[in-house]
């Protein structure tokens, strides 16, 4: 009896003729079913399935497959016929349920049947795999074609299902029908169909895009891109969406976020008019923004628009919008005007606005007092809000709130003082009328201008004898041109009490007194509530939350704004302008922390505050200082209003005009155009900014020096920090010279299956690292695609509407900060904000410096400041995503408003962090000679003294084999090596506190290396600290569940191992499930023992669930090769974080890494980059960087090399003694 193999092979030769059959190949096992390839059902007899393979047969497709791949398919067709045309081979092949062995070469011939049959999920799972592997070989369009065709009928079978998001998934099979039918130019006819049936579904796929969650950034771009395209660019004639523009609009709206519908509004081409639903679509959304940020300047902007357009529509009255103005003038404070509005002002007349009477029974229905109509209005407005504005766009527009609340927006800080100030605007008409004749009015206009720029002051002068504080005896009432009223009564006593008060008081309450004088009672309660909320929380002991000490940094800063603009500038030098402004962001700073510099506590920035107002007094003469103590008191007595309105028209500009709401807006202004910048010109700026960085990173070292402290190599120890920014843009630009398509070195696949790729080193780079060897480990079941931001756009997609990225930097290392920016900028092509850590801020300038080329175009601002400063970004409505370097309690602090997880995340945007790690050395027993002992020894030493220990891959643990033999002799090197090197002072905030926990913890410990007299003190007079080594504990001994972020290190010797592959599984789960973190381990291995216990190896490097695995070299070399990802091990959700989520680096730009895998060699000379302390480097490594810039020509970078050489043996590239090392 032939089997169904055998049949094909006889097929194969009665029919070819000349042709020969293929040779014996790898086969594989395809549910061919017969029956179905000619269209037969299982009863049919003899005849008709001869009838069957003739039609079949005589009907080939048609879509360009090639002679061969029809020529096979009639084989198949033809064994099929033969196969169920006899009886006994039919029972066989019956019975083993209608699998069929396939050789590879007839593939893409069964790949056609199994279409044609309909199993087009196999088509695809089966071609793509094929594909990936064999996209060269000659047969590869004729398999492209089959899953092309396999696409369309999962398509067509997605369409026919139904459901919420059909069209989203019918369309991304047909996207990739198409991408794969154009890259392999088979069958056009098809390639026209598919792309009329995308242009008829794109209304309908559009928005399903953007109805997917906001953490699908780039898929949401993609819908914005065809909205836009829609909306904008076609014609109502040959767009989609036809004449219903507005209908088709509203419907996006309601998947869309607020800024992003303004967004959609600001790409409108110029000459093209909006309707009246569009205008209220751009009120709707500035108002919804307004909201959602507390901003009422924004419900102002909304008002003007609704206003504008009822005003446009007033003739027709096809707009009724007297409901939304009503709301906004709510908002803002001004019930009397929403009244009016409704026509409820005046009820007993029955006076009638424009409103619907239905909108005028609701409130009145909803006020239980006929004569107090403010509880129904409250409800109307709420009303509103919820429909128009919280439920009028996607659900989680709003941060999780489901519903509107006014009490929220009333209970903010910036809004109370806002509608403050505009009810003292509204009335200031009334009150000059009634106080101020108008001829006097126009001499003292230009009395004010005058004694504006004399610096009007209030400030008491100093007694030369005693240094007190004087107050200034302020003119006789009877000088004044008019007497006092009762209200100017009551300020000459507030104004006393300000200036008798300065000396004991806290400058919020002092300039609330004061305030009082100048604008009133209204703009005082707002001081005074700012100093007794600062009061109480310096005083108190007891802890506050997050979210009351957030909202009491608004109301002070807030406070701040109105105090410089009401007093300040009564109280300038002659000079006024620009030094005055200067003068006041300063002591805005000290308080909203905006500028450069640690955040100030509230007794800090009072001090600093009252030092800065007697600073400015100290400055003045003392005929002037009795000037204007005389200017003070005509000023406050005569004309408080005039006064009060140009304060006012001060606090209102401030209010807006903050510095990260600039620098946002400029980013916002632009993010589109990065978007749009192509990847040549991306190449050439990240060329021009290598340049800068070059030139800059001696500036760098330098000033890194003088903050950290200088030890053994001088500068060279941070200039050998800058190594991986040098490389990250030299890796990037390659990138970007690639399309975002840049070729690995190679790609291979484990046992498992998973997929990896060899990314470095590179080009020149193995000068530096002979022998190393990087790899991506891809998520399983994923191939290696890269780029898709890049790929989207050489496809022909649109690109997205940008987004705006915030980097919150790292505090210990510059290269982190420069490193995320250049990750958000061109691997998930963002503009970026970077706020730079109060501890390392003084490298935010030479940053700036460095990347003047994208800051120039309004690709990245940098902005200064506290935690508070840090927490406005993250929530502001302009930020898309945020990724933060910082500790696990910074991230939950943004994300629930705690140190610890509590409740839902308070931020839907994108938040991607690293979080640090506890990190293990895991060092394999074997027989090390004492070479290899005093080489890994320094690898493990250099781990834990580069930048101090303040490292979050700090080496923190060595893992050992309690019984190898030389594990003593290991450790006693180890502490050699320590103790060698010179100690380093704890600069970091809060390290000096932690290693004192660790010595506490551990009273044994040993402290290790050289004092040597005049050094190892950082700026502040840090005492340097010994190095701890403790040896010999538990695992249940250690100190696992936190960085100890010091120079400290802990050796856990495992007990029980019964042989070294048992050992390698034990370090394994020790460092899996005891350190915490996910962020990098080290492993160290003799190359006999790795050749004996090689399954043993690979399982560990496996197992070891850690986003950085290098093996035989610190973990800070796998932070420093920038093709390798960086990050943690993924899995890790908001209350869980651990080490963080997402990768940063990744200069090959894959789109689902697993971890990155660093192996190098067991030895080599001379002394590696890394190695902490060697002389020669700061000399050395300006031509280093030099040789990595230089790789696209050898000539030149020979020369380079040639010179790090020279400067290298200068310095012998060994460990200095500190005893005869001259810093």
């Amino acid at each position: 009896m032939q089997t169904s193999s055998s049949i094909e092979l006889e097929a194969g030769r009665t029919t070819i003729g000349s042709r020969r059959a293929p040779a014996a190949a790898d086969t594989i096992t395809l549910p061919l079913d017969y029956y179905s390839c000619l269209g037969l059902s299982k009863s049919c007899s003899h005849t008709s399935v001869r009838q069957a393979y003739e039609r079949v047969l005589s009907q080939p497709p048609d879509v360009g497959y090639s002679q061969d791949t029809l020529f096979y398919r009639a084989v198949l067709l033809r064994a099929a016929a033969e196969c169920l045309g006899s009886l006994p081979s039919r029972r066989a092949y019956d019975s083993s349920g209608c699998n069929v062995a396939v050789s590879m070469h007839n593939l893409p011939a069964a790949l056609v049947l199994l279409q044609e049959s309909g199993e087009s999920g196999l088509v695809v799972e089966l071609g793509s795999s094929w594909l990936q592997q064999h996209s060269t070989e000659p047969f590869a369009p004729d398999v492209a074609t089959s899953v092309a065709l396999a696409h369309c009928d999962e398509a067509a079978a997605a369409l026919d299902a139904g459901g919420g998001t059909v069209v989203l998934q019918a369309c991304r099979h047909l996207e990739r029908a198409l991408q794969l039918l154009r890259e392999y130019k088979m069958a056009a006819n098809l390639q026209h169909l598919i792309m009329q049936t995308l242009e008829d579904y794109s209304p309908r796929y559009a928005l399903e895009l953007l109805a997917l969650p906001l953490e699908q950034q780039q898929q949401r771009q993609r819908g914005f891109s065809l909205l836009r395209k829609l909306a904008w660019e076609l014609p109502p004639k040959l767009s989609p969406v036809g004449k219903d523009r507005d209908g088709f609009l509203a419907k996006a709206r309601s998947a869309m976020m607020p800024h992003e519908l303004l967004d959609l509004y600001k790409s409108l081409p110029s000459g093209v008019q909006l309707s009246a639903f569009q205008r209220l679509d751009i009120a709707l959304a500035t108002a919804a923004i307004g909201y959602q940020r507390h901003q009422p300047h924004l419900v102002q902007r909304a008002a003007s628009l609704f206003q504008q357009l009822g005003e446009a529509d007033k003739k027709d009255r096809a707009t009724d919008i007297s409901l939304e103005r009503a709301a906004c003038a709510l908002l803002l404070g001004n019930a009397p005007q929403a009244l009016q509005l409704l026509g409820l002002d005046d009820a007993a007349d029955g006076h009638q606005g424009s409103c619907e009477d239905s909108v005028r029974e609701f409130v009145l229905a909803h006020s239980p007092d006929s004569s107090d109509l403010l509880p129904g209005l409250y409800v109307l407005s709420q009303a509103w809000l919820q429909e128009a504005v919280v439920g009028g766009f996607r659900p989680d527009a709003f941060e999780g709130q489901a519903a509107a609340d006014l009490g929220q927006w009333f209970a903010a800080r910036r809004v109370q003082l806002y509608i403050q100030v505009l009810a003292a605007v509204r009335n200031l008409p009334q009150f000059v009328t009634q106080t101020i004749p108008a001829a006097v009015a126009a001499f003292f206009a230009w009395l004010i201008k005058s004694a504006w720029d004399r610096l009007l002051g209030s400030l008491p002068k100093r007694n030369s004898s005693s240094g007190s504080l004087q107050p200034t005896e302020p003119m006789d009432a009877s000088s004044t041109p008019h007497s006092s009223t009762p209200v100017q009564q009551e300020g000459d006593i507030v104004y006393h009490q300000a200036i008798s008060s300065r000396p004991s008081s806290p400058t919020p309450r002092a300039a609330a007194l004061a305030a009082a004088a100048v604008a009133g009672p209204a703009a005082a309660a707002v001081l005074e509530q700012a100093a007794a909320g600062a009061a109480a929380r310096s005083a108190s002991a007891a802890p506050i939350s997050a979210e009351d000490e957030e909202q009491q940094l608004l109301l002070e800063a807030d406070a701040a704004e109105l105090e410089f603009s009401l007093c300040l500038r009564l109280k300038n030098q002659p000079a006024a302008g620009q030094d005055e402004q200067q003068q006041a962001h300063q002591r805005q700073g000290a308080l909203f922390g905006a500028k450069r510099g640690p955040a100030a506590t509230p007794d800090e920035a009072a001090r600093q505050m009252k030092a800065l107002e007697m600073q400015m007094w100290d400055s003045l003469e003392p005929e002037q200082q009795q000037a204007q103590g005389r200017w003070a008191a005509l000023a406050h007595k005569a004309w408080p209003a005039l006064l009060l309105a140009a304060a006012a028209a001060a606090a209102l500009l401030a209010a807006s005009t903050t510095e990260v709401d600039n620098a946002l807006q400029r980013l916002d202004e632009h993010k589109q155009k990065w978007v749009l910048v192509d990847t040549k010109q991306r190449a050439a700026l990240l060329t021009a900014c290598l340049k800068n960085f070059m030139a800059l990173a001696r500036d760098m070292a330098v000033e890194g020096t003088r903050a950290k402290g200088s030890y053994e190599g001088g500068i060279g120890d941070e200039m050998a920090s800058l190594t991986p920014v040098v490389s990250g843009i030299l890796e990037y630009r390659e990138a970007m010279m690639a399309g975002g398509q840049r070729k690995p070195l190679q790609v291979y696949r484990r046992p498992d299956g998973q997929q990896v790729a060899v990314v470095w080193p590179g080009n020149m780079v193995p000068a530096f690292f002979p022998g190393f060897v990087g790899e991506i480990w891809l998520q399983p079941g994923q191939g290696p695609s890269q780029g898709e931001v890049y790929r989207h756009k050489a496809e022909g997609g649109l690109p997205g509407p940008g987004s705006v990225a915030l980097v919150l930097g790292a505090g210990n290392q510059v290269p982190v900060v420069a490193l995320d920016i250049l990750h958000m900028l061109f691997a998930e092509d963002r503009v970026v904000l970077a706020k730079m850590n109060p501890v390392n801020d003084y490298y935010g300038p030479l940053l700036r410096q460095a990347f003047a080329p994208l800051v120039q175009r309004g690709f990245l601002e940098f902005v200064y400041g506290g935690a508070d400063v840090g927490a406005y970004c993250c929530h502001h409505g302009l930020v898309g995503a945020v990724h933060l370097t910082g500790s696990e309690a910074t991230y939950n602090n943004i994300m629930f408003g705690s140190p610890r997880p509590t409740g839902s995340p308070r931020l839907s945007k994108r938040v991607t962090a690293e979080l640090g790690n506890v990190t293990p050395y895991i060092i394999v027993p074997g027989p090390w000679s004492r070479d290899d002992m005093e080489y890994h020894a320094m690898n493990v030493a250099s781990g834990l003294a580069q930048n101090a220990g303040h490292n979050c891959i700090a080496a923190e643990l060595v893992i050992t084999d309690a019984s190898w033999p030389l594990r003593g002799a290991f450790l006693a090197t180890l502490a050699t090596c320590l103790d060698n090197l010179q100690r380093r002072a704890p600069w970091y905030p809060g390290s000096a506190a932690r290693i004192d926990a660790f010595k506490a913890r551990f009273p044994g410990a040993t402290p290790l290396g050289q004092a040597v007299p005049g050094k190892g003190q950082a700026p502040g007079h840090i005492p340097a600290e010994p190095w701890q080594l403790v040896t010999g504990l538990t695992p249940e001994q250690a100190q696992t569940s936190e960085e100890n972020w010091g120079g400290v290190l802990q050796e856990v010797a495992l007990p029980h191992c019964h042989d070294t592959a048992d050992f390698m599984r034990q370090a394994v789960d020790f460092a899996n499930e005891q350190c915490w973190g996910t962020l990098a381990a080290s492993l160290f291995i003799h190359p006999e023992t790795q050749q004996q216990y090689a399954d043993a190896f690979d399982a560990a490097v496996a197992g070891l669930r850690y986003g950085s695995v290098t093996v035989n070299t610190p973990s800070l070399v796998g932070f420093s090769a920038t093709p390798l990802v960086w990050g943690a091990f993924p899995g890790h959700t908001p209350q869980d974080i651990g080490s963080g989520v997402g990768f940063v680096h990744n200069t090959y730009l894959y789109d689902h890494p697993q971890k990155s895998v660093l192996r190098a060699p067991w030895r080599y000379s001379p002394q590696p980059l890394w190695s902490v302390g060697q002389i020669g480097l700061g000399a050395a490594l300006p031509w280093a960087f030099k040789f990595m810039a230089s790789q696209h020509n050898p000539a030149l970078a020979l020369s380079y090399l040639v010179a790090v050489a020279l400067h290298a043996l200068r310095g012998s590239w060994a460990v200095a003694k500190p005893q005869k090392e001259k810093v």
